[in-house]
């Protein structure tokens, strides 16, 4: 690999000017003073606060259910159909108790 070789930033032939700080001038005249005015007071004293109670409708009383149920319709046919059960009763096996050799 080559030799390591340390080169310096080259120095910048411009001059900078001097820092200059400016301050602000002093006034001609005294500045305003700050004065605080609160708003005038009422002449009159302050009415007393008024709580009122929501309106609530007046209670109804429910009528009286006089009618009866409507019957059901009839059925549309006039003969009664009577259908057996499609399982048929088979009795259970006996259990029987079977003790390994």
């Amino acid at each position: 690999s080559p030799p390591s070789t340390r080169t310096i930033p080259p120095v910048s032939v411009v001059l900078r000017p001097d820092s200059i700080v400016h301050t602000p001038p002093v006034p001609l005249v005294p500045l305003p003073t700050l004065t605080v005015t609160p708003p005038p007071r009422p002449l009159l004293a302050t009415p007393d606060a008024i709580r009122t109670a929501p309106l609530f409708p007046k209670p109804v009383e429910p009528e009286l259910n006089m009618s009866r149920p409507l019957l059901p319709a009839a059925p549309p046919l006039a003969v009664p159909t009577m259908t057996n059960p499609l399982d048929v009763a088979v009795p259970s096996p006996v259990l029987k108790l079977m003790i390994p050799p």
